[in-house]
């Protein structure tokens, strides 16, 4: 694969210098700036800024666009600078910490300029300095640069646009510290806004200064907002983003769909680089509709997967094409929700506490309804220092605003969020997985895309506790393999085993009342192979 790829990496530059002597591979710009505002979401609209006014008021722009999942910056940045979702890049805010980026099969934008263009002047001036060593090749000639405020970080910035960057590529962090201090659009996160909007205002005036404005790309885009004093999540105030670009060619209004992956791909138009062809599972930043006036350009969406809707053929356990033919005594839990909560493997006895809802719209026949009415427990399941895997259908809810708990042994409180055990929670864009040792805890987020809003979504977790590592996969495709410390690899069993809430039986009521429906719910002993999950889907496809 490696080999194959570097004789088609060899093929493309060819093919790039034989457009650059025919004058066929055509800058439209011969600088782009790209300022990111850490953790400014859209909370700009709320407080004066002249500066944004000013440069983008015959631009392109945009208060809607849409934040990776989760809002968080590593997987934002990354997302901008790679060209890729979170799941395809697997940067974390810990990842990009702690070790170089160097990834041939996903190259930054850098890289890309940089292979095209080997005199051009590259640049990553950034306060919250793991973009530039975690993110960035540290191979390829960018002058790196960091700053311990923005105001100090400015004034390299300033001093830097002498050099008349070709890509400069710029992220302001006070602005998410005041969110993280103050609140997310309270007064001193506005403030903080208000105080990058003097130093956004500075820098483009240095480009006027020194004579390119008029032959640069001048962009402004931020990560995620928050929503009080954190992220992560996917209200409204965390996944919407402000994106603004002005420079000759560029459309006067509104910014089409956008994310903020599709900064990549905004970039290399610019400097006239061929967009590498788009891909689920791999690059697919997109150039929004809006921002550039050839009509050339238009967001090229995928085709669209319409959410799982249809209502499969219940099928009794111990049948022949039933689930105990196909797992056997691998199977410790099977609860199919068909208007009780049964063990159907007899295995557990559940107690109800309140009322433990059923409907008969689930993904197989009936479904249950746990949460603010009610859950059931048991103490009968134990997964002790053993791998497991845990399988359910979880009916997707766009419009939740915080967490809530599904299944686990684990309590959510706050006071105790390292209370040893497991747990899964659904939020509006994605399945949290936890694993706690009661002193520290182990989180992994899975999105849900978009396009499977109100929908039902098929979720696994394989905990391999011997390799030390867990798979997750999402309607019987494996979407990432995290790797997990050894001292989460021990005993898990603590509290009841809760289906509905969390283990205190209370978060989903009294916190946020929310409701949650799932169906069929399985608890394996050992892992699930890629193999064993396609068993699982032609269970229930066939």
């Amino acid at each position: 694969m490696l080999i194959k790829k570097h004789v088609c990496d060899k093929i493309r530059l060819v093919y790039i210098k034989i457009l650059k002597e025919k004058g066929l591979l055509m800058k439209k710009y011969e600088h782009v700036i790209v300022i990111g505002v850490d953790g400014m979401g859209n909370f700009n609209r709320d407080t004066d800024t002249p500066n944004f006014d000013r440069i983008f008021d015959h631009g392109a722009v945009t208060y809607n666009c849409l934040s990776m999942v989760p809002t968080i910056s590593a997987q934002n940045w990354g997302g901008m600078l790679l060209g890729c979702n979170p799941l395809v890049h697997g940067l974390t805010n810990a990842i990009v910490g702690s070790r170089p980026y160097n990834n041939e099969e996903m190259p930054s934008v850098f890289r890309r300029i940089r292979e095209v263009y080997p005199e051009a002047v590259l640049a990553s001036y950034c306060n919250w300095n793991p973009i530039n060593s975690g993110i960035i090749e540290n191979d390829i000639g960018v002058d790196f640069q960091t700053a311990e405020d923005d105001a100090v970080l400015t004034d390299k910035i300033i001093a830097k646009i002498s050099d008349k960057p070709n890509f400069f590529f710029i992220q302001l962090d006070d602005v998410d510290s005041a969110g993280h201090r103050c609140g997310y659009g309270m007064d001193g996160h506005l403030n903080a806004i208000k105080k990058s909007d003097e130093f956004v205002g500075r820098i483009y005036d240095e480009y006027c200064r020194h004579g390119i404005i008029d032959d640069t790309l001048f962009v402004v885009i931020s990560d995620h907002g928050g929503y009080r004093k954190s992220h992560g999540g996917y209200s409204d105030g965390e996944k919407y983003v402000f994106l603004g670009a002005v420079g000759k060619g560029v459309c006067n209004g509104e910014i089409g769909a956008a994310y903020t992956k599709d900064i990549s791909s905004i970039v290399l138009y610019a400097l006239g680089i061929e967009l590498p062809e788009y891909c689920d599972n791999g690059y697919s930043s997109q150039v929004p509709s809006g921002v550039f006036e050839d009509n050339a350009v238009v967001y090229r969406l995928p085709c669209v997967n319409e959410p799982v809707s249809e209502h499969f053929q219940s099928v009794p356990y111990e049948a022949e094409n039933g689930l105990k033919a196909k797992f056997g005594d691998k199977l410790n839990l099977a609860m199919y929700f068909e208007n009780s909560v049964t063990d159907e493997t007899g295995n557990c006895a559940f107690k109800e506490h309140d009322t433990f809802k059923f409907y008969s719209d689930g993904i197989v026949s009936f479904c249950g309804e746990g949460g603010a009415n009610g859950c059931v427990t048991t103490d009968d399941l134990s997964v002790g220092e053993k791998s497991f895997s845990v399988a359910l259908w979880l009916e997707t809810d766009f419009t939740i605003e915080d967490e809530a708990a599904i299944c686990g042994n684990k309590d959510w409180d706050e006071v105790n969020d390292n209370d040893k055990g497991w747990l899964v929670v659904l939020r509006s864009h994605d399945i949290l997985f936890f694993l706690a040792n009661g002193e520290s805890r182990f989180e992994t987020v899975i999105p849900i895309e978009e396009r499977t809003k109100d929908g039902w979504v098929h979720f696994i977790a394989s905990v391999d506790k011997e390799n030390r590592k867990i798979d997750f996969y999402r309607n019987f495709v494996k979407v990432l393999t995290v790797d997990i410390e050894e001292k989460y690899c021990i005993d898990l069993d603590n509290r009841s085993f809760t289906v509905g809430n969390d283990s205190t039986k209370t978060f989903n009521n009294i916190l946020y009342t929310r409701t949650v429906r799932m169906d069929d719910l399985l608890v394996f002993d050992g892992t699930l192979s890629a193999e064993e999950a396609e068993t699982l889907k032609k269970y229930y496809y066939n």
